[in-house]
């Protein structure tokens, strides 16, 4: 298919006014851009203007002459061309691309056009999935690879299009965008007319006035006017002007046209404009009358005709009686001209007579017309015999006219013989005197219609005027010859004769009735004739009652006879007849209906007066299908009359009155038979006119049509749509009402019929179904329903985040819900994490969507929703999502000083868990013991300082939580270590003076320090021997005394924290020089002293506890130590099972004294290796204990006392 990229532009020629078409370029394939390595076909049309021959090429950077008018191009650029002597084409941008996916389009669109998107993939492999984007929305989504049309392109298709192609599920192509614009077609037509203010009676023409592009001059367009409350003035037509022949008030308001295509694809509306038409107001009123000349004759008809020399629009005509100050009759006429009619006039009614016109100015009188009467025959002798005067009168004159002719005709060398014909119309004025008489037929018996069976005698009566010679009888298309001037007939049909060469009588009907009730009638009635009406049964029907009518009113009951008689009929007994009779209960039977009509005699002979023309029934206006009588009657005239009817200057029949009275035609209605009406009565003296009598057939509705107008594809809320209700069929005044779900919403009424607009601002809540109903009178008509489906843009949605909790955890799932209030379906919502989609969901029914996220710690951040229905994405506002994470196990760790703790140390406890969400609450625990606690808001763990003493050691952990759940560490255990004291040396002997040989044992003991303790022994300075204990209670080391023992021992603690030593003990050897039992007494005194000192520490003891009990202090400075050392533990209550020994220290002797050595009480700590030896309370102060000591050797040098 080619595509025609350039149309018929006219351009200027030699500075002349003339302008000559430019070739045109089409392009093959029809579509741009294409695969670069492809060719394109340009084709140079002339369009028949121009002679075939070379083409000239034009591009940017060449030139080209070809011998036929076709190129092959290859390459990207600009192209026109030029035939023999025409102008250069109009350019042709061709573009060649490398690119893997185009998309294709055609070269130029315009409004009305199908636009074809073509997604095209380079190469022979095709696309699993093809998807067309318009400003980044999604317009369709294809499983294969197919062309996207958008049927009756608007300006609101264009945009930027662009296609993305799927090979397979995860490889996909994406073209470049390509701008396409909708051409405009033709601009918004503008409506002028001839003049805003026109004169009543004047025309006025409308010219709808728009312009084609360029490139589509020879699109044609149509063209449709139209007046306010949407009144069509014409029907869609080729031509933009709109002649209107003469305009009144009526007329005037806003005027609009539309222009559009032949198909109605593209159509637009001018701007409206207003004509006001003027009216001229009336002016030199007249008052005639018919007959002329003042004079009337009493009993005769009188027409008082009123009639304006200038004055428009509908002019209200009054009568008025001078003498009486009476109006006598009134009229409103879309006329110059108007009637008032005395049907018969008598002697009183002479006087004086004015009218007066206004059509809105106000009234106008006329002058006065002074009437006479002149007075009439008395009676019906004196009537008949002034007839025959003037029938012997004529014909008198009738030789002598007829010798008059003869000698004319004679005269040219014509013919002197001529015949009527009278079903000729409209005949030539003829000369009373040579008008040869036409036969009459007449009936015996003188009823019609005839009974079925019975036979009716004709009689052709030629009035004596020729002999009975040859009479020719006709019936339908067959004729026969007799002498007789009768003839029995029994057959229905028309019935004609003709006496030798005169002329045929006036036809005569003939009906046979069948019927079970017949009336029947005289075939002429005259003026003050007698008339008989006969209702006659067929023989076989019984009828109880009959009764007669007249124009549907009862006139009597038939009782007695069933004859009717009306004597003197006259004018009022005209009208239409029937009888009916009752058959059986509630049952009647109606015979025919007999049309009466009273012809009258004429005084004079003469031309014809104005004819009047009547509808029976009376009234003008009539419903389609019924059937109206036109009555045509000229009140005076010599007969025979010809009376022919008209509509709209289209004869429709013609009735010959050969005695006179009115003529008669009868119309079955349609919707064209409305319009104006007029008659002709035509004599041997001229033809006269009657007035035109208008008649409106008002026609049912038929079903209404309801049509939407809408600028767009889509109809948009905000928009103004148009809603068109028309019925094809109908009279006006139509009244259009519009609904919409069954609920009225406007009415509109159009008295000149056509349609009816109705605009709409559209809302969300505009859509559904519509219909239209129609109404004239005659019940309303309902149309089709039609769907109007309103497309809301989104609103802003709002994000909305359910979660199972206040506090959302990590392993949550949580909702995260997406909503537009409003907004057309369908809706693509898109979810958003910091920016990042998540996914998207379209829906198909409002109630937005829902997007369900496993939490995890990543997941904390800022959401938001997107929304999109095609008509612009819409973004909520960001929420906010804080995501906390449970605790992980916390690691305590303690971060000290020195490698090995120390009391007095201060030591940092840090507790930190690697994962969790703030602020988390850490607890620290000693020996399940809580230390403290510390919140952290924000950072990776907490301190908690410890200054070291003896009871920190031993096992620590801390705890996190976060209020989602409480971790605990590991236990890390932490040993304080105490620096030893200042050890304490005791010597143990066996005696209390240590000899030669004795073993004694020497004590070193430390009070304070964390094991292990290594102890060393000294003799002035000398190392004896050290020992490592892992447990308190000091260490002992054995000596065998030699002389050379003798001096000042001392021992030294050390357990790493630094070595304490003890202060010196003198050691005094004596060589033994005694008898064995000295030494023996002296063994038994000093068990004697050992028992008496037990049995005073015991005394001591209870004492102690006594004071106790009693709240007493037992600290008295004369009993304390003598050099204690405050940080050493001092004991009390101590029981019974405790061993006390005998502890020497720094005892100075002296000969035959006393002397009391201070005795400490020792306990046994458990060792490394005894875990069930006894231990002592800390708090237990210790006890001192003296004893007497009784030395019997020589005193020995004195100590110091501690």
């Amino acid at each position: 298919m080619l595509l025609w990229v350039s149309l018929l532009v006219l351009a200027p020629v030699s500075g002349k006014t003339a302008t000559a078409p430019k070739p045109v370029i089409s392009i093959y394939p029809p579509w741009i851009p294409v695969f670069r390595g492809e060719t394109v076909l340009l084709t140079c049309d002339g369009l028949g203007f121009y002679a075939p021959g070379k083409t000239k090429w034009y591009s940017r950077y060449s030139e080209a002459e070809t011998p036929g008018n076709t190129l092959k191009v290859r390459t990207s650029g600009e192209y026109r061309c030029q035939t023999q002597n025409s102008p250069l084409s109009s350019p042709v941008r061709l573009q060649f691309d490398s690119g893997s996916l185009l998309l294709q389009a055609p070269y130029s669109v315009f409004e009305g056009d199908t636009l074809v998107l073509r997604c095209q993939k380079r190469g022979t492999r095709k696309l699993m999935a093809v998807k067309y984007l318009w400003n980044e929305n999604t317009l369709s989504y294809f499983n294969e690879s197919l062309h996207f049309l958008i049927a009756q392109a608007s300006s609101n298709n264009s945009g930027r299009y662009s296609c993305i192609g799927y090979e397979d599920k995860k490889y996909l192509l994406k073209s470049t965008y390509k701008i396409i614009k909708i051409k405009e077609l033709f601009p918004l037509p503008e409506l002028k007319a001839t003049t805003s203010q026109p004169t009543e009676g004047n025309p006025v023409n409308l010219s709808c006035q728009t312009q084609l592009h360029p490139e589509r001059l020879a699109t044609p367009l149509h063209f449709i006017f139209f007046r306010e409350n949407g009144v069509i003035l014409s029907n869609w037509s080729r031509s933009s002007e709109l002649h209107m022949p003469s305009v009144w008030s009526s007329d005037s308001g806003w005027y609009w046209c539309e222009a559009g295509t032949a198909m109605l694809s593209v159509r637009k509306c001018s701007l409206p404009i207003q004509i006001h038409v003027q009216r001229v107001p009336v002016s030199g009123v007249l008052m005639e009358t018919q007959p002329p000349g003042e004079q009337a004759v009493e009993g005769e008809k009188l027409v008082l005709v009123c009639s304006v020399a200038e004055g428009t629009g509908d002019t209200t005509f009054s009568w008025h009686r001078e003498s009486m100050k009476e109006r006598v009759g009134r009229t409103s006429w879309h006329s110059q001209t108007a009637e008032l009619q005395i049907p018969v006039i008598r002697e009183s009614d002479a006087g004086g007579y004015y009218c007066t016109a206004d059509n809105g100015f106000g009234p106008i009188q006329s002058e006065v017309v002074n009437i006479t009467v002149r007075r009439t025959p008395r009676n019906r002798s004196e009537l008949i015999a002034a007839g025959v005067t003037g029938g012997l009168l004529s014909i008198l004159l009738l030789p002598t006219a007829l010798l008059f002719y003869c000698w004319r005709q004679r005269k040219s060398g014509t013919s002197t013989s001529e015949s009527l014909n009278p079903g000729s119309s409209a005949p030539t004025t003829r000369l009373p005197t040579a008008t040869t008489p036409k036969p009459v037929i007449s009936l015996n018996p003188p009823w019609i219609p005839a009974i079925e069976g019975e036979t009716v005698l004709l009689t052709c009566n030629g009035f004596d005027l020729h002999s009975p010679r040859r009479i020719t009888w006709y019936h339908g298309n067959t004729n026969w010859t007799t002498t007789e001037n009768t003839l029995k007939v029994h057959t229905a049909g028309e019935y004609r004769c003709q006496i030798q060469d005169s002329a045929s009588s006036y036809p005569v009907h003939l009906q046979f009735s069948s019927a079970p009730l017949t009336l029947q009638a005289p075939v002429s009635v005259f003026q003050d004739d007698s008339v008989v009406l006969k209702c006659r049964a067929k023989e076989n029907v019984v009828l109880n009652s009959l009764k007669i009518y007249k124009n549907t009113k009862i006139l009597t009951v038939l009782n007695n006879s069933p004859e009717f008689h009306i004597h003197q009929a006259s004018l009022k007994d005209n009208g239409e007849y029937f009888c009916k009779g009752d058959k059986e209960s509630n049952k009647f039977v109606s015979s025919n209906s007999v049309k009466i009509e009273v012809e009258v005699f004429f005084l004079f002979s003469g031309p014809v007066s104005q004819p009047v023309l009547t509808f029976s029934p009376s009234g003008a206006q009539a419903f389609e299908g019924d059937t109206r009588t036109i009555y045509c009657e000229a009140y005076r005239g010599s007969p025979p009359i010809l009376y022919q009817f008209y509509h709209q200057d289209v004869i429709l029949g013609k009735s010959s009155k050969l005695y006179g009275g009115r003529a008669s035609f009868s119309l079955s209605l349609t919707k064209e038979h409305s319009g104006k009406y007029y008659c002709t009565a035509e004599n041997d003296f001229g033809v006269k006119r009657s007035e035109a009598v208008s008649l409106l057939v008002t026609v049912p509705v038929s079903q209404p049509v309801l049509t939407l107008q809408s600028p767009g594809a889509r109809v948009l809320e905000g928009e103004e749509i148009t809603f068109y209700c028309k019925a094809q069929r109908g009279s006006p005044r139509i009244v259009y009402k519009l609904y919409h779900e069954g609920v009225f919403l406007r009415s509109r009424s159009n008295p000149y019929g056509g349609g009816a607009f109705f605009k709409h601002s559209l809302t969300a809540e505009h859509s559904g179904k519509y219909y239209c109903t129609a109404e004239n009178g005659f019940g309303p008509q309902q149309s089709e329903a039609v769907s109007l489906f309103v497309t809301v843009p989104v609103s802003h949605p709002v994000l909305t985040i359910r979660a199972p909790r206040t506090q959302t955890a990590v392993g949550d799932v949580v909702e995260l819900h997406c909503e537009a209030q409003r907004g057309s379906p369908p809706i693509l919502y898109c979810f958003y994490h910091e920016d990042v989609t998540l996914g998207n969901i379209s829906v198909l029914s409002k109630g937005g969507a829902s997007f369900s996220l496993s939490l995890t710690e990543e997941h904390s951040g800022s959401y938001h929703c997107t929304a999109d229905n095609g008509l612009g994405t819409q973004h909520s506002y960001s929420v906010s999502l804080s995501v906390r994470v449970p605790v992980s196990r916390p690691v305590l760790t303690l971060w000290t000083p020195r490698t090995q703790t120390v009391v007095g140390d201060l030591v940092k406890l840090h507790c930190e868990a690697q994962k969790g969400s703030p602020p988390i609450l850490y607890w620290f625990y000693h020996e399940d013991v809580t230390l403290g606690n510390i919140s952290v808001l924000s950072g990776r763990g907490a301190f908690f300082n410890l200054s070291l003493t003896t009871e920190h050691s031993g096992n620590y952990s801390c705890e996190a939580n976060n209020s989602l759940g409480a971790q605990l560490s590991h236990v890390v255990t932490l040993n304080v270590k105490v620096p030893v004291s200042s050890p304490v040396l005791t010597v143990r002997a066996p005696g209390a003076q240590a000899v030669v040989g004795d073993v004694v044992e020497l004590h070193c003991e430390a009070w304070r320090g964390s094991p292990p303790i290594l102890y060393q022994f000294y003799h002035e300075d000398v190392i004896l021997g050290n020992s490592s204990v892992c447990f308190r209670g000091g260490v002992s080391f054995n000596l065998s005394l030699t002389i050379e023992h003798s001096g000042n021992y001392s021992c030294e603690a050390d357990n790493g924290l630094g070595a304490q030593r003890s202060e010196a003990v003198t050691l005094s050897i004596r060589v033994f020089t005694g008898s064995r039992s000295g030494s023996v007494a002296t063994q038994v005194t000093r068990g004697l002293l050992s028992m008496m000192g037990l049995a005073a520490v015991a005394l001591l003891f209870c004492y102690w506890l006594l004071r106790k009990a009693g709240r007493k202090s037992t600290s008295d400075p004369t009993r304390s130590p003598s050099n204690s050392d405050p940080q050493e533990p001092t004991y009390h209550n101590v029981p019974a099972w405790i061993e006390l020994q005998p502890m020497y220290s720094n005892v100075n002797l002296k000969g035959g004294e006393v002397i009391y050595s201070e005795v400490r009480s020792s306990r046994k700590e458990k060792t490394c290796a005894v875990t069930s030896a006894p231990r002592l309370l800390k708090d237990q102060d210790s006890s001192v204990i003296y004893s007497q000591v009784k030395v019997s050797s020589t005193p020995a040098s004195s100590a110091a006392h501690r």
